[in-house]
């Protein structure tokens, strides 16, 4: 059934035109129910409202939809769209519980609020796949409160796995979406998604959580504004600077159990800002082309958090990353420049950038790195992968006791520099050695360039099918190989020896094993060549191999 109420001038103390009161209600089995009311227009009326609900009994329907429809009429005093208060309970097992209340008073009144849900209120949506939908848009003029939806000390629930879309547009700079004090409640359990658009005219923040508040989901989570352009702050202190934030205290109102918490708009072009805070779900940071700025230290005790932008992300100041006490997954994803250089932890690492400049001194696993532009990766710990490297650039391998196992994937690179400890890489294809100084080892599967710098106190060669030319501009302390034929100079002293090759085939390789020539030299003046006690150059070919040493650095 509908219920309409309108007016047109008041003159009575009390303008609102659809009014359930007291012990009033309305139940329905299968029946849809709409109330529509439209407030009364006088400059001394007060309590404007065009629908107001204040019963014990309330409004319900077994399987039926729900929709309010309230705009305010215009006065001094308070002009409500919807006013829903008391204790008063709307329930449906029906597809849609709908809210839609808007205030239309530019007047100096108090209150010019689109949707007010507060007392102990409840609104339930019992329907497996049902939607609890409120959509509110406050008034104009000087009020002190002019929200588009208020919800103070009620609960808005959707039981048995239904979402709820909560839209609000405040007046002026007030809230969009007010979530009040005295314990207001949006969602249970058994609730999937909730998503909240919140806006306003500027010069404030259009989402206010209060303390006691509650957000609680098993599905998704979604904070954003209206369009793409709008600004977005995440924890820190309260400020007016972006159209959305959600501060550090606000964060912990969110509580445990969604499966992803997710700020922002996949069309997103507005900036956003990640301060100091915490969030305790899987958490998703996103827009299209937005910029983001990591100024303070964020964490999530999530399994994962992605940053997910085509545009720059960039930590300054005390901003870091860290995923799940560092045991979770650090996911950069849409293309983005993330240059994410100070000390980060996380578990694992998975990109697809521009670029990717990356920090995490604890260590961490790279599950896959695909960027159109160079990659840099900083560790004082351990880097082991689970995914391949893919650029067309350089990757830098950087960080004082570093130590990157990097030879279980099938990598592809174009360059590969280093200024670490030890590094073992395999690339599938031919690649450029640039400048690597190593306080470790060095150990390369595959083929690489002709020419390089490169300091180690170990250089492994372990290609069996590549035939190795190598003008190293650099020096290594000792050289092993297990290749097709290799041409090796370098300025320095050269020991052949054993090399223990820790990641790549693991064991000891000794001297030089080769199914084809071997020449090796040293340039610089009075430098030796020496082959260690026990060391062979062995050959594995069908035809006998030659070794090519300089008569004046033949061992003895």
């Amino acid at each position: 059934g509908t219920l309409i109420g309108s007016a047109g001038v008041a003159s009575s103390a009390a303008g609102t035109r659809s009014w359930l009161d007291s012990r009033a209600s309305i139940v329905t089995g299968p029946g849809n129910v709409s109330i529509i009311g439209t407030g009364s227009t006088g400059a001394t009326v007060t309590g404007n409202n065009g629908v107001q609900i204040n019963t014990i009994n309330g409004v319900s329907s077994t399987s039926g939809n729900i929709q309010i429809t309230g705009t305010s009429g215009t006065g001094t005093g308070t002009d409500y769209g919807v006013r829903i208060i008391g204790t008063s309970p709307l329930t449906t097992g029906g597809a849609t519980l709908g809210v839609t209340g808007k205030s239309i008073s530019t007047g100096a009144t108090t209150t010019n609020v689109g949707i007010d849900i507060s007392g102990a209120s409840k609104l339930t949506n019992s329907n497996a796949a049902g939607v609890i939908d409120l959509n509110g848009a406050g008034g104009g003029g000087a009020g002190t409160n002019r929200f588009g939806v208020n919800i103070a000390g009620s609960t808005v629930q959707a039981t048995a796995g239904g979402s709820i879309n909560v839209t609000g547009v405040g007046g002026g700079k007030f809230a969009g979406i007010n979530i009040a004090a005295t314990n207001p409640v949006i969602g249970n359990a058994a609730t999937k998604n909730i998503t909240l658009t919140a806006s306003n005219g500027g010069g404030g923040d259009a989402l206010a959580l209060a303390a006691g508040s509650k957000l609680l989901g098993a599905g998704t989570l979604t904070i954003q504004g209206p369009n793409a352009a709008t600004t977005m702050g995440i924890g820190g202190a309260a400020s007016a600077l972006f159209n959305v934030q959600v501060n550090t205290t606000e964060l912990g109102f969110i509580q445990p159990g969604f499966a992803d918490i997710v700020f922002g708009r996949s069309d997103g072009t507005g900036a956003i800002t990640v301060a100091a805070g915490a969030t305790k779900s899987n958490t998703t940071i996103q827009g299209a082309s937005s910029n983001m700025t990591i100024n303070g230290a964020f964490a999530t005790t999530g399994s994962k958090l992605t940053l997910s932008t085509g545009g720059t992300v960039t930590e300054t100041g005390v901003g870091t990353l860290t995923v799940n006490a560092g045991a979770g997954a650090l996911q950069l994803q849409n293309g983005g420049t993330f240059n994410l250089t100070n000390n980060n932890n996380t578990g694992t690492l998975n990109a697809n950038g521009a670029s990717l400049n990356f920090r995490d001194d604890t260590g961490f696993i790279v599950s896959g790195i695909t960027t159109t532009g160079n990659i840099t990766l900083s560790t004082a710990g351990n880097v082991t992968q689970t995914g391949t490297i893919v650029t067309p650039g350089a990757l830098n391998l950087n960080g004082v006791g570093g130590v990157y196992d990097l030879c279980t994937q099938n990598n592809d690179i174009a360059a590969l520099n280093a200024n670490t400890k030890t590094i073992a890489f395999k690339d599938i294809n031919t690649y450029a050695l640039g400048t690597l100084s190593l306080t470790g080892a060095l150990e390369l599967a595959g083929n690489f360039g002709t020419s390089g710098n490169v300091t180690t106190t170990s250089f492994l060669f372990d290609a069996p099918t590549q035939n190795i030319t190598f003008t190293n501009s650099g020096n290594i302390g000792t050289l092993a190989a297990n290749v097709a034929g290799l041409n090796y100079s370098q300025a320095n002293n050269l020991v052949i020896g054993k090399v223990t090759n820790t990641f790549c085939s693991p064991g000891t390789t000794s001297g030089i094993t080769s199914s084809g020539n071997v020449t090796i030299k040293t340039t610089g003046a009075n430098s030796d060549i020496s082959l260690a006690a026990n060391t062979p150059i062995a050959f594995t070919g069908a035809a006998p191999g030659i070794v090519t040493v300089p008569a004046d650095e033949r061992p003895p």
